[in-house]
């Protein structure tokens, strides 16, 4: 049946997009703005399909476009500074959220996702201040702890990082990204019994966790352990896509063959 108006287009394009078609939701959404131009919700579901591609230009195109249209569309800007983020613009991503804390202040994803792009940046205080708005606002996001772990690590204030990773162990005791960073920061304290015993259990959850083989295999060595690290070592080599972390692993690994 043909199309009548802007919204039927609207919302084939939201069925399309419900079922993973990506480029007729696009074309539906197109249809439904060339009958609608200052239709802001368009541009805004357009965009998302276009995340969904991984067109984030194109996205961003059609967030900025839906801004200009309601000035006040929290969303928009909360999808705009994402994209921004993914592509290093952490400056605008930071401005994004920001509006979208000025806008809907108990909005703990912004804080969230600005503390992201303060990371990003290398502005630990200011990720951590965002994390634990986000914490206050979102008590059990296990992710903010993570997070704000990470940002107490890179202080090198490695009991307050403990602190957060395990509470988001708590929080998901499936998340092998806790445990490992976890195991970073007993490394910062030197604790390798402990460091191994959390990159082991990353492996547990994560079996092809190159950088936590790595990490241990490291631990190991520091014990003197040359058989486990060399083992770990040819782990991380197998399951590694990183060319970098292979070679340092290849090169460790030569080094104690000798």
């Amino acid at each position: 049946m043909k199309k009548e108006n802007a919204q039927d287009h609207l919302a084939g394009g939201n069925a399309h997009y419900g079922e993973g078609k990506f480029d007729n939701a696009i074309a539906e959404y197109s249809e439904a703005i060339k009958l609608a131009l200052n239709n802001a919700l368009s541009y805004y579901r357009r965009g998302i399909a276009y995340d969904s591609k991984g067109e984030y230009d194109n996205a961003i195109a059609d967030y900025t476009r839906a801004i200009e249209l309601n000035p006040n569309y929290a969303l928009a800007y909360c999808n705009r500074g994402a994209d921004y983020n993914g592509k290093g613009e952490y400056d605008k991503a930071i401005a994004d959220f920001t509006k979208v804390i000025e806008l809907v202040p108990n909005e703990g994803v912004a804080y969230y996702n600005r503390g992201i792009a303060h990371t990003n940046k290398g502005e630990y205080d200011r990720a951590i201040a965002d994390f634990t708005k986000t914490i206050e606002l979102v008590p059990n996001y296990a992710e903010a702890y993570c997070n704000r772990g990470a940002a107490y690590a890179n202080k090198e204030e490695y009991d307050r990082a403990i602190a957060d990773f395990t509470k988001a162990i708590e929080l998901d005791p499936n998340d092998s990204l806790a445990y490992y960073n976890r195991g970073i920061a007993h490394d910062g304290k030197d604790d390798h019994n402990k460091a191994i015993a959390d990159y082991s259990k990353a492996i547990e959850l994560n079996p092809n966790y190159a950088e936590a083989y790595y990490n241990r295999g490291i631990d190991y060595n520091a014990q003197g352990k040359n058989a486990e690290t060399i083992a770990d070592l040819r782990k991380c080599i197998e399951v590694s896509n990183d060319p970098n972390v292979v070679l340092q692993a290849g090169q460790m690994v030569s080094k104690l063959e000798q």
